[in-house]
């Protein structure tokens, strides 16, 4: 195990980084578009049904048989990998941050409205920052979901962590297998106890006396 890490801890690094730079294409992309949707969504109350109902046929589709759909369109590599893992985001980014703002007290909505506030304006300054700990609780839970996701996307040329895993299957190495399931566990970690400590953050400025 240590022999292999001393020899190849570029190639590791290497995968990690792979990883990562897979994790925050599909963040940068998902949260602005989860954003939109959520906010047409709240306004539009009509839209709920078929918007989430199609996020959960997304999630529930195979993630090979997505990425075989996508292919034709978008070819092999990170892009793909990157459409697919957005598609699945969207899932839990929109049905968290939906459910914080109808979470959010009528009366502190009533008292926009009376102050003078536009929809677009009670969303900006008040209903978002209290929809803010649902919000980046569901960035936490599919940062998660794509960390461990992504290692499949390795089928179709991402590169990533599943580099490590597939190869170390296909070629019987075991050493691999472990090292690239610690390598997942360690960004899925890291990255869910930043997250967590982001939204216990929030959701003190949210609501400072419960806190």
């Amino acid at each position: 195990m240590i022999a292999y890490l001393v020899n190849y801890y570029a190639n590791m690094l290497r995968a990690l980084y792979g990883h990562a730079e897979i994790l925050s294409l599909t963040l940068l992309s998902a949260i602005p578009i989860s954003a939109a949707v959520t906010f047409l969504i709240y306004r539009h109350r009509v839209l709920a049904v078929p918007v989430l109902v199609t996020l959960e046929v997304f999630y529930a589709t195979p993630s090979l048989a997505f990425f075989a759909l996508l292919i034709p369109f978008t070819g092999l590599g990170t892009k793909t990998a990157v459409v697919v893992l957005v598609c699945y985001s969207l899932f839990f980014l929109v049905r968290n941050f939906l459910g914080g703002l109808d979470d959010i007290d009528p009366l502190i909505k009533e008292a926009g409205v009376a102050m003078g506030y536009s929809p677009l304006e009670l969303f900006r300054a008040v209903e978002l920052p209290l929809a803010m700990p649902a919000f980046v609780a569901g960035v936490r839970m599919a940062s998660v979901s794509t960390i461990g996701i992504a290692c499949i996307a390795y089928a179709i040329g991402a590169g990533g962590i599943g580099t490590i895993l597939f190869e170390g299957m296909r070629q019987l190495l075991y050493v691999k297998i472990v090292w690239g399931a610690i390598l997942a566990i360690l960004l899925s970690t890291a990255v869910n106890n930043a997250l967590l400590a982001l939204e216990r953050h929030f959701a003190r400025r949210a609501d400072p006396g419960r806190a």
